[in-house]
């Protein structure tokens, strides 16, 4: 048996409570694998065992569990350490050492979990449930639906709690009206937290964030270089449509039902989107505040001609209007060569790679963007 394969077969049952390593060292001698008897036998078992391959146990382990059988407080630390702890395991950088330890974390919150499963009544008065309902933009409050009874509901905005309310028990809602709040945004983060008779957090629950119900709106691609972006809206004209680029304000124009466009040149008539732009159309209304936000998708096209290629030759020659990065030669879906002169006539020039082009072959060019992201491909005529 491979020393892996072997690995793979100790399995340290955390069990829930002490024992941890002598339940190891049992399995392991029930599996046929020799354990050492002397003293530091379980220091050389867990020295065999990676912290990776540890933790992962452990994570399996709670992901079997069922938060039902087990009292809400106990479990809300357990898995707030699990997802702490996965959130390690998929980072490549995390050491051995360090997952290790994020595996002895979560056996500490396994036997907290264990020890007080039968002892609710010594725990916190916290039996609590919340869903949330979706935020839509413009409105100045959130609702939702609890189960059981908290002390106290928080509402945070962008991590600051801005406002709570205490009858926390049945459908709740929570007005913010008068905080003062200029606009909620679809950049904003929205939380509600509950929170226990000590004022201790037991959860925190994100809130979605959607547009308007009374607002359809959708972009068409902006292509770089455009001189308008075309979009569809539907709502109240009074609303006012602004192009985002960089999450800073440029040109709007007011709502209309149906199609609509928005010039995107600065005073000097050049376009003010540059590849790799972040670009958001927002609809706001009379009072600034925001009643939805879409992505626009952005990209470049290119357009190029080329030459027929005669049998023989080593070269292949076109025109380019300069909006690609690169033109590369692919011959049966291999690139060959290239060139960064895309901007009037071109040569791709492939006498030193020892190519012979054959009839048959699918000779094609394909132009490429700074990323190397196609942009658009042409076949080559082949004489």
């Amino acid at each position: 048996m491979k020393k892996s394969a072997m690995l793979s077969l100790v399995v340290v049952s955390v069990g829930i409570g002490t024992g941890l390593i002598n339940s190891g060292i049992a399995h392991a001698s029930q599996v046929g694998i020799r354990v050492s008897k002397s003293n530091n036998s379980s220091e050389r078992l867990m020295e065999e065992i990676s912290g990776k391959l540890f933790l992962e146990e452990r994570l399996m382990e709670v992901e079997n569990l069922n938060s039902a059988d087990y009292t809400p407080v106990t479990w809300t630390y357990l898995w707030d350490t699990y997802k702490k702890a996965k959130q390690a395991y998929e980072n490549p950088l995390t050491s051995d050492m360090m997952l290790r330890s994020w595996g002895d974390s979560i056996v500490h919150a396994m036997n907290v979990l264990q020890t007080h499963t039968n002892e609710a009544d010594k725990m916190p008065e916290f039996t609590f449930g919340i869903t949330p309902n979706d935020y839509v933009l413009g409105q100045k409050k959130i609702t939702g639906e609890s189960e059981g009874k908290a002390t106290l509901l928080a509402l945070y905005i962008n991590g600051v709690q801005q406002w709570t309310i205490s009858d926390a028990e049945g459908s709740f809602i929570i007005d913010f009206s008068e905080l003062g709040w200029k606009s909620i945004t679809k950049k904003d983060k929205l939380e509600i937290a509950g929170r226990d008779s000590s004022g201790k957090e037991m959860f925190r629950k994100d809130v979605s964030i959607i547009n308007s119900l009374d607002i359809e709106l959708s972009a068409d691609k902006y292509v770089i270089g455009d001189s308008e972006l075309f979009g569809n809206y539907k709502g109240s004209k009074d609303n006012l449509i602004t192009v985002y680029v960089n999450d800073k304000a440029t040109n709007s124009i007011k709502g209309g039902d149906g199609k609509f466009s928005i010039k995107l040149i600065d005073s000097y008539d050049k376009p003010i989107i540059k590849e790799g732009d972040k670009v958001e159309l927002v609809v706001q209304n009379s009072t600034g505040d925001e009643l939805a936000r879409e992505s626009v998708t952005t990209g470049v096209e290119t357009n190029f001609t080329l030459s027929p290629y005669y049998l023989g030759t080593t070269q292949i020659s076109g025109n380019a209007d300069g909006k690609a990065n690169m033109l590369v030669l692919l011959v049966n879906g291999r690139a060959i060569c290239g060139t960064t002169e895309t901007s009037g006539n071109f040569v791709l020039d492939f006498g030193f790679s020892y190519t012979k082009i054959k009839s048959g072959d699918q000779v094609e060019v394909v132009a490429w963007d700074s990323g190397q992201k196609e942009l658009s491909r042409q076949l080559v005529v082949v004489i």
